[in-house]
């Protein structure tokens, strides 16, 4: 895990250690305010702790994660309006018993990537100005499903002495098969519990201390662009697909500049005609060096990126519609929005001069890289910027 720290005074490196838990393991990075930590996308990849949170409801019924997929309605698409139904969950919250204490502080849930820039299967839980625990008391962190059902994600650092009240918490993806985080649970919470058997709570018992969710209508969108297609199944979301189309533009880049760098124009030419065809789909690929040749099933996705409904757009207008829906209660997507809609709008616009440029190159009339270089880089560059874009909107606030 890869992670940055900055601090007005001399940078110092957060405490990091593996904390087990019955059913799962959490990485915590402990820091003091002011500083700020910043995860880099794709560095979670193999050996990084494992989730397996045993999901029940508040009730303490088990029910696993299908209870979560069919309250997420996967029966079908949402109306274009996005906003039929703009409250919470289909159930309330859990409150616990009165506290005499005051809390202080707030935090956010972050949705991160984990093997891939655009797979959103990683959260993180970053807090603020905290106050201390009581001794043998500690904070748990829970996410929620719609319909209830609540995930022990552990409990949280209190092991510095004094006691740091700013720390972020780590959980990276099951790696099981079992569905992204953000795909089961639309809201999260923290109670106040005793210390002993903390970690293996199935469901709540002390006081409510924070919680923030994104509103039910407003969720079924964002899952969409981070983690489900229309329809529900196993299919990624929109953001995803994008990803492992731009993905492979990028593997078949490289190969272009190594194969134009030993002069083998053949197959520099051959790697710029995959680039091109990726990006129209298949339906408008092009023989563009006259090889004979098209190279079939680079990616298990075929409607390219150059118009109409690709997974882009597609991305962008359920963004809107998630932010119609819960923009009032869910910061997140209103900046998520804002920032998906100028990368995309910045990728499109830049789409036709880049087609061109390849099928100039693949055709032999532009014997340099010059122009192509410039072209394909833009449209990476705003696709790296239409994944952070998407990654806001799974944003949740944790107020008191």
């Amino acid at each position: 895990m890869s992670i940055m720290i900055s601090t007005d005074s001399t940078p110092a490196s957060p405490t990091l250690g593996d904390t087990a838990h019955a059913g799962f393991r959490a990485r915590f990075a402990r820091l003091a305010l002011p500083q700020i930590v910043l995860l880099s996308l794709g560095a979670l990849g193999c050996g990084e702790p494992v989730v397996e949170a045993a999901p029940t409801t508040l009730n303490g019924a088990d029910t696993g994660a299908s209870e979560a997929d069919a309250v997420a309605g996967n029966d079908g698409e949402q109306s274009d309006s996005g906003t039929t139904d703009t409250g919470s969950t289909g159930s309330e919250w859990y409150e616990g018993p009165t506290s005499t204490i005051k809390f202080t502080g707030q935090g956010q849930i972050e949705v991160m990537a984990d093997k891939t820039p655009a797979d959103m299967r990683a959260v993180k839980l970053i807090m603020f100005e905290t106050l201390e625990p009581e001794k043998d008391k500690v904070y748990v962190w829970w996410m929620r499903s719609p319909s209830g059902v609540v995930a022990n994600y552990g409990t949280l650092p209190r092991e510095d002495v004094p006691y740091v009240p700013a720390f972020s918490v780590l959980v990276a993806d099951p790696g099981d098969g079992t569905k992204p985080h953000i795909a089961n649970f639309n809201g999260a919470f923290v109670t106040y519990e005793t210390a002993v058997g903390a970690d293996d709570l199935a469901k709540p018992t002390g006081p409510l201390v924070w919680k923030g969710e994104i509103p039910l209508n407003a969720w079924l969108h964002v899952q969409h662009v981070l983690t489900r297609k229309d329809g529900g199944g196993n299919e990624p979301g929109y953001i995803q697909m994008a990803d492992a189309i731009m993905g492979e533009v990028k593997k078949q880049y490289d190969m272009t500049k190594a194969a134009f760098k030993k002069g083998n124009m053949k197959e520099a030419t051959g790697h710029a005609e995959n680039i091109h065809n990726l990006l129209v789909g298949d339906k408008s690929v092009k023989d563009l060096n006259k090889d004979s040749a098209i190279a079939k099933d680079l990616t298990k996705y075929t409607m390219g990126l150059a118009a109409g409904d690709t997974p882009l757009n597609q991305a962008l207008k359920h963004a809107k519609f998630a932010k119609d829906a819960g923009a009032t209660s869910t910061p997140g997507l209103d900046a998520g929005v804002v920032f998906l809609e100028t990368a995309v709008k910045g990728f499109n616009d830049n789409m036709l001069t880049a087609l061109q440029s390849l099928e100039a190159f693949a055709s032999g009339e532009d014997k340099t890289m010059v122009t192509i270089d410039g072209d394909v880089s833009k449209l990476l560059k705003f696709h790296a910027n239409a994944v952070k874009g998407a990654q806001k909107l799974g944003q949740i606030n944790l107020d008191l």
